[in-house]
C-alpha cells in the first residue's frame, strides 16, 4: 500500500508529489489526461518566438514558488510592458490600463457590509458621472481577469483578492519560455523517487476510512483500484461539483457546502498566429509596443500581444458571461468571430486580417470534462469556502489546487501550487 495517491497531474497535484516522493514517501499519480499540466497547455511552435499558451500564461506578482520553479528550469520571466490601446467609437486611440480606477471603486466594498454580488454592488454607482468609467470597466475585469459572472461572484470575495499578491494591482509577468518548463521540472522531481504518473487513468470513486482510502478507476475501458494511506484530491473545481468522482462514505456537509461555494469561471481563449506582426507597422509605428487592445462592445473584448517579445501572436480573450456565449458554437466560428472582432479593433476589412492568419489555436476549457471552466471564483455568501474546502477530513482526504488557495492566489499557478506544497506538509507532519 502506498503512502499517498495523487488525483490529478496538474501544478498542485506535481507539487504535492514531489514533495512527498523527495520526503521517502511511495507516491502514485492518477491523471486522467494524456499529458501532464493540468489547465497548463503549452504548445511549442518553431515558427514562433514566443510559446503558444492555451491554459495559464501570466504570473501575477512575484510569488516565491514559481520563480524558484522557473529557476530550477534555467528560465526566466519578461516582465509585463508595453501600451493599452481601445477601440471607441472614434477609432482605435491609445488608452490607460484600466486597473487603478476600478481598484478606486472596488475599494469602496465595506468587508463588514453583508455580502452582496458584484452586479448588485455596481449598480450603486450607475448613473454617477463620478464613476462610470469605473463602474463599466470593473464589470468588465470582473469577466475578464476573474471569468467571473458579476450577477453571482461575491463582491467580498473580490475585493479580498485584488487587494491581494496576485491582484490587477500587482506586477504582471510571464515565463520566458513558457509554463511548459515548469511542468517538466515538477515531473523530473519524481523519476528519481519511488513515484509514478499513470496517465488515461480516470478515477470514479474514492472509499475511505482513516487511515486508508482505495481509489477505483478506469484505464482503456478496464476496471482497476489502487490502495494508499492518503488521497490527495486535486481535480478543479467544477469537476467535484459534477458526479465524474464520487466519495464513500459522502463529503462532510461543511465540505460538500464549500466545494457549492466555488463555480468555475468559463472563458474562450483563441491563440491567432499570423504571418507577421504587421500591427506594430499601423499607426505610423505607435503600435509597435502594444500590449493590449481592448473593446467594450465585441464579442472578445481583450486581445493581447507578448510584447516585449516581439511575435506574430495575438491572444483573443473572452470570459464570464461573455464566454457562455460560445457554448454552442464550433471552434471555425470562435476564431472567425475572434477574426471579425480583431478586424473591427484594427480598423482593417476582415478579409484582410483573415487573409495573414496562418493558425489559430484554440482548446474549449468549458467543455473539457476535467476541468469544467477555466478557473474558480466565489459565489455570493461563500466567504470562506477555499479555506474549508482545503481542510483535511479525518487526516485521510486532502484538496489541492487553485480553488484551495487564499484569495491573494486563487485562480493562479503559484496558488496552485502552494497548495500542493501546503497538502504535502501536512501529511509529512502525521
Amino acid at each position: 500500500m502506498r503512502d499517498a495517491i495523487v488525483v490529478g497531474a496538474g501544478a498542485a497535484g506535481l507539487a504535492a508529489a514531489r514533495t512527498l516522493a523527495q520526503n521517502g514517501r511511495s507516491v502514485l499519480v492518477l491523471e486522467a489526461r494524456d499529458r501532464i499540466g493540468g489547465r497548463i497547455y503549452m504548445l511549442g511552435d518553431r515558427r514562433c518566438s514566443a510559446p503558444i499558451e492555451l491554459g495559464a500564461e501570466l504570473i501575477h506578482g512575484t510569488p516565491r514558488e514559481t520563480f524558484e520553479l522557473l529557476r530550477e528550469a534555467d528560465a526566466g520571466a519578461i516582465g509585463r510592458a508595453g501600451t493599452y490601446w481601445e477601440r471607441a467609437e472614434n477609432g482605435l486611440q491609445p488608452g490607460e490600463a484600466p486597473f487603478e480606477s476600478v481598484s478606486d471603486l472596488i475599494d469602496k466594498v465595506d468587508p463588514n457590509a453583508p455580502d452582496e454580488s458584484v452586479e448588485s454592488f455596481l449598480l450603486r454607482f450607475k448613473g454617477d458621472a463620478r464613476f462610470r468609467d469605473a463602474e463599466q470597466w470593473a464589470r468588465t475585469m470582473v469577466e475578464g481577469f476573474d471569468a467571473a459572472d458579476p450577477a453571482d461572484a461575491s463582491v467580498r470575495a473580490i475585493a479580498e483578492e485584488w487587494n491581494g499578491d496576485a491582484s490587477i494591482r500587482s506586477s504582471q509577468f510571464r515565463p520566458s519560455c513558457g509554463y511548459g518548463p515548469l511542468v517538466d521540472v515538477l515531473a523530473s522531481g519524481l523519476e528519481a523517487h519511488d513515484a509514478r504518473i499513470a496517465l488515461q487513468t480516470l478515477v470514479d470513486e474514492i472509499l475511505w476510512e482513516r487511515g486508508r482510502v482505495r481509489v477505483r478507476a478506469h484505464r482503456y475501458g478496464e476496471a482497476i483500484e489502487y490502495e494508499a494511506s492518503r488521497v490527495i484530491v486535486t481535480v478543479p473545481a467544477g469537476v467535484l461539483q459534477g458526479d465524474a468522482i464520487s466519495f464513500t462514505p459522502k463529503l462532510p456537509p461543511d465540505k460538500a457546502g464549500a466545494i457549492s461555494s466555488i463555480p468555475m469561471g468559463q472563458v474562450v481563449k483563441v491563440v491567432l498566429r499570423f504571418s507577421t506582426a504587421f500591427w506594430g507597422g499601423m499607426k505610423n509605428g505607435r503600435l509597435a509596443d502594444a500590449a493590449f487592445f481592448l473593446a467594450r462592445t465585441t464579442a472578445f473584448p481583450a486581445f493581447w500581444t507578448t510584447y516585449p517579445i516581439v511575435s506574430p501572436l495575438i491572444t483573443a480573450w473572452a470570459g464570464g458571461p461573455r464566454a457562455m456565449q460560445f457554448r454552442n458554437e464550433d471552434e471555425n466560428a470562435i476564431v472567425m468571430r475572434a477574426l471579425a472582432d480583431l478586424a473591427y479593433v484594427f480598423e482593417m476589412p476582415k478579409s484582410e486580417i483573415a487573409a495573414r492568419l496562418e493558425a489559430a489555436y484554440f482548446h474549449d476549457w468549458q467543455q473539457d470534462p476535467f476541468a469544467a471552466g477555466a478557473y474558480s471564483y466565489v459565489r455570493v455568501g461563500g466567504s470562506g469556502a477555499r479555506e474549508r474546502l482545503a481542510e483535511p477530513v479525518d487526516d485521510t482526504l486532502f484538496f489541492a489546487g487553485e480553488a484551495t488557495a487564499a484569495a491573494g492566489e486563487a485562480g493562479t499557478v503559484a496558488g496552485a501550487l502552494r497548495s500542493g506544497y501546503a497538502a504535502a506538509a501536512t501529511i509529512l507532519k502525521i
